[in-house]
């Protein structure tokens, strides 16, 4: 094992430089593809990764009133559950699992919409069930979109986040696909919203 890592980070330093050598070899970190927090793919390998594909699905998966986690519990606790939230991700996702902003996380799929809507649906209920924080919700929104012309990356991105957006504003903890936002907005009875007031009103009692 010490040998194979040991080779690995010789790779990585000969393609990155000497200090990737030393951070690969001390935590098998590799700064120019990897998020140093969550150590899932950084947005730089997201952009080369989708334009090297032909076709695919996205994922976009926001976290869920993380705004709040970090202002009533602080910015450690937020990072524990960004980095509970990406290793779920990526365990679960069955495939590459990338940071693409603050709380934002990408998924690519090498599968059709079907599939893509199955995984979405898999990976919201999987954080849904993580026990991060005792007595407050962490949930995610997702949007979805596929390709429908080969190449077509930036109006999969696009779909994709507008259907993200859709999920935030009818919600949240939800998965809505590219073929959702031609229907009417669906009504949610209690939103993961609602769910957060309502602790941040107990933690204030």
């Amino acid at each position: 094992m010490k040998l194979a890592r040991f080779m690995k980070a010789i790779y990585v330093g000969l393609k990155n430089g000497a200090r990737s050598f030393v951070e690969y070899y001390a935590g098998e970190f590799d700064p120019l593809t990897q998020d140093a927090l969550t150590r899932v793919y950084n947005r730089h390998h997201f952009e080369r990764r989708r334009k090297s594909l032909r076709s695919y699905s996205l994922l976009l998966i926001d976290l869920d009133n993380f705004k709040r986690i970090n202002d009533s519990l602080g910015h450690s606790v937020g990072d524990q559950v960004l980095k509970g939230v990406a290793a779920a991700l990526r365990v679960n996702s069955g495939d590459r699992v990338f940071r693409v902003g603050g709380e934002e996380f990408a998924v690519l799929l090498r599968c059709g919409k079907d599939d893509a809507q199955a995984v979405a649906e898999r990976l919201c209920e999987t954080v849904r069930s993580l026990p991060i924080l005792e007595s407050w919700p962490v949930t995610v929104s997702v949007g979805v979109a596929w390709t429908v012309a080969d190449n077509d990356h930036e109006h999969v991105y696009r779909q994709a986040d507008k259907a993200l957006y859709r999920a935030k504003g009818t919600g949240k903890n939800r998965v809505i696909n590219m073929m959702d936002l031609a229907l009417a907005p669906p009504r949610s009875p209690i939103s993961a919203s609602i769910a957060m007031e309502r602790c941040i009103a107990r933690s204030a009692a």
